[in-house]
């Protein structure tokens, strides 16, 4: 069946915080106002944000009209965002500002740990701005970025919805910190180290996308470096997880829609790297798979042996490993029944890998790859002919050492 991807990013960020939205003042080449503003859904959801205030940054009529709402503010820059204030970016605003400036103000409100959240077509305002790891899907309507500057740790979370509405409620959510509302709670690996090396968490990545009438994708990866004293290169192990939930079948035409394929895959090509090992290998028929990556000593040029190891269960299903060490290509394609006992069933699937790249020094960008998501959905119909509708979604991953 055809690969197609898509993914859902979610992470967790403060609960008590201010939420400033800077959008747009000015109009596209149309003459339109700013989506967001114009549908002023923006400050009608200030009201999740219980104990926050909701900072807007905006002329426009529709804010102003919602400005006498005890938690919404209007101020006019970056300049007097404060505290744990969370900034929402309209992309189209910022564009139309002097770009020196707004790579200070992004910055330092990264810097200083403040969620943002960009509405935009494309995550460079952020991507751009930022110094670092972080990683975004290519494509999505709003992207949400926390950096915490007392772990390290990069929280990046890309949302496509149903509308644009949609988007920015699942993104208020995660900016509130609340749990995914279509993710299944959170599983991180059991780390194993018998020398010195520690594996360390630099980026959870979040996405979420669906098909429309068909299901979600839903997308939450983990990526780790080594702290390790080999001069030859930097060790990267990631740990994906993804969901696809079918949506449940409505019209009297369509009997039941489940999730046939689930495919995750990636080529490396930065920083002259290796493949050192990955899993699962092939399997069939409903069972646990078991996760057990591990290098050594003796086969790289760290002390003693490091990895990590998970399981998750999956019923009927085929697991088809496509990768190639030589091609340096990871590639799984986990394909279940869509006609079985389980058919209707949300599925979830977490493989993972280890890899080498070449050295660099600190600051610079040690792993820099396309991640590749797919889901494709199975709608079993009455007299017409049966549909499968196939979802794709891209990250672009840097990891900074």
């Amino acid at each position: 069946m055809k690969k197609h991807i898509l993914v859902l990013i979610l992470a967790i960020v403060m609960v008590t915080s201010t939420i400033a939205i800077v959008v747009s003042n000015a109009g596209d080449s149309s003459g339109n106002q700013s989506k967001s503003l114009d549908e002023g859904y923006a400050l009608e959801e200030a009201d999740i944000f219980t104990y926050s205030n909701l900072v807007v940054i905006t002329n426009t009529e529709g804010a102003k009209a919602s400005s006498e709402k005890s938690n919404v503010k209007i101020q006019s820059s970056f300049d007097s965002v404060s505290g744990l204030d969370v900034v929402v970016v309209d992309g189209s605003w910022v564009k139309s500002l002097d770009s020196k400036y707004v790579a200070k103000s992004i910055k330092a409100l990264t810097e200083a740990s403040h969620p943002v959240l960009l509405l935009d077509e494309s995550p460079e305002i952020l991507t751009n701005n930022i110094a670092v790891s972080h990683a975004f899907t290519t494509v999505a309507e709003v992207y949400g970025f926390f950096y915490d500057n007392n772990t390290g740790v990069s929280y990046c979370n890309s949302v496509t919805g149903a509308d644009l509405n949609d988007s920015l409620s699942k993104q208020y959510v995660w900016a509130k910190g609340k749990s995914d509302a279509y993710l299944a709670a959170g599983v991180t690996p059991t780390i194993t180290n018998s020398g010195s090396e520690v594996w360390v968490l630099k980026v959870h990545c979040t996405a979420s996308a669906n098909t429309g009438n068909f299901g979600e994708l839903n997308v939450s990866t983990y990526y780790y470096a080594l702290q390790e004293n080999d001069t030859s290169g930097n060790y990267i192990m990631t740990m994906y997880q993804l969901q696809g939930d079918p949506f449940e079948a409505t019209s009297s035409w369509d009997n039941w829609i489940a999730v046939a394929d689930m495919y995750t895959d990636t080529t490396l090509s930065y920083g002259s790297p290796t493949l050192l090992t990955y899993a699962p290998l092939s399997t069939g028929g409903s069972s646990t798979v078991g996760i057990n990556l591990s290098i050594s000593a003796g086969t790289t040029g760290i002390n003693g042996t490091v990895g990590a190891s998970w399981s998750y269960t999956i019923p009927d299903v085929v697991i088809h490993n496509q990768s190639n060490y030589s091609q340096k290509k990871f590639d799984i394609w986990h394909d279940f029944n869509e006609n079985g006992v389980n058919k209707t069933d949300t599925h979830e699937v977490r493989p993972g890998k280890i890899s080498k790249s070449a050295e660099v020094s600190t600051g610079s960008i040690m792993y820099n790859e396309i991640d590749h998501y797919a889901v494709q959905f199975y709608k079993d119909r009455t007299l017409l002919a049966d549909q499968f509708e196939t979802c794709n979604l891209y990250v672009s991953v840097a990891i900074v050492k």
